[in-house]
C-alpha cells in the first residue's frame, strides 16, 4: 500500500475531506472543530494531503486557511485490484 493509500483509508483524512469539499475554505481550528479530532491530528492530516496535491494552505496574517483543490475525488475500491483514487482539478 503507497503512502496515498494509507493516509485516504484513515477515516478522519477522508472526514476532513469531505468537510473541506463542503465548506470550500476554513481555518485549522473550525476544520478540527467540525471533524471532532484534536488540532494536532488535524495538521498533521492536512499536511498530509497538502504533499499529495488535494489541499493548499494560504495564510491571512496569522490565520491559516485551508482549502480544497480538487474539483472531484473519487476513490473506489476494487476487489481483487486494490484501490483506485480519481482526482479531478
Amino acid at each position: 500500500m503507497d503512502e496515498i493509500e494509507e493516509i485516504l483509508a484513515s477515516k478522519r483524512a477522508i472526514r476532513v475531506l469531505g468537510i473541506v469539499a463542503e465548506y470550500g475554505e476554513l481555518s485549522i481550528t473550525e476544520l478540527a472543530r467540525k471533524a471532532g479530532i484534536d488540532h494536532s491530528v488535524a495538521d498533521k492530516i492536512v499536511k498530509q494531503l497538502v504533499g499529495f496535491g488535494l489541499l493548499c494552505e494560504e495564510y491571512h496574517e496569522r490565520n491559516r486557511l485551508i482549502k480544497p483543490i480538487f474539483k472531484s475525488c473519487r476513490i473506489n475500491f476494487v476487489r481483487e485490484q486494490g484501490m483506485e483514487t480519481q482526482v479531478i482539478q
